[in-house]
């Protein structure tokens, strides 16, 4: 597992932004609820994990108040999501506690989705500009500092991480080191 974190000077925001990004809480989850079905049976296409999602977690973590939800819109069409966990939790893998957020200002990355290429004709490089608009929403919204951790298998996010200026960190080491 590698770990990612960028704040907002290492940032850089790519102009002519093909994605919109779409906040989700409350108030309109509703209103997106067949566009986030829809990820959810495009998620289970490509992924074969059963955990997660189903519209009930989603639910769940809206009402949680301790998750940013954000739909990726491109040419009028929901084609992606991310979630970003906030506030006082602690981050745990493979049932260890490894890294943990104390603050409002700290968002980390752990569920990020974007629909396949031979479902959604989306541009070229579209995970690294719709991770820009995701990173820039966050800062937006007064995060000052994005963490989050990728799974060997996940090549491809490497790219999408680094080409926004993500540094590598190792949590793990620093956690073990301070236990």
């Amino acid at each position: 597992m590698v770990q990612y974190r960028l704040i907002p000077e290492w940032f850089v925001v790519v102009d002519n932004q093909p994605f919109k990004i779409i906040s989700i809480d409350t108030t309109n989850l509703l209103n997106y609820e067949l566009n986030i079905k829809e990820l959810i049976t495009y998620f289970n296409m490509r992924y074969d994990w059963d955990k997660f999602p189903t519209w009930d977690i989603v639910v769940d973590r809206v009402n949680s108040n301790k998750n940013l939800f954000f739909l990726c819109e491109y040419n009028d069409e929901i084609i992606g999501w991310g979630w970003w966990r906030i506030g006082e939790v602690d981050i745990n893998k493979s049932h260890i506690k490894f890294y943990t957020i104390t603050n409002e200002t700290t968002a980390w990355g752990y569920n990020l989705f974007l629909a396949s290429s031979k479902i959604i004709k989306k541009p070229e490089n579209s995970g690294t500009l719709w991770c820009n608009a995701m990173f820039n929403k966050l800062f937006e919204l007064g995060i000052t500092e994005i963490i989050s951790d990728i799974e060997n298998w996940q090549s491809i996010s490497y790219k999408m991480f680094e080409e926004n200026n993500m540094k590598k960190e190792n949590w793990l080491l620093t956690f073990f080191e301070n236990a």
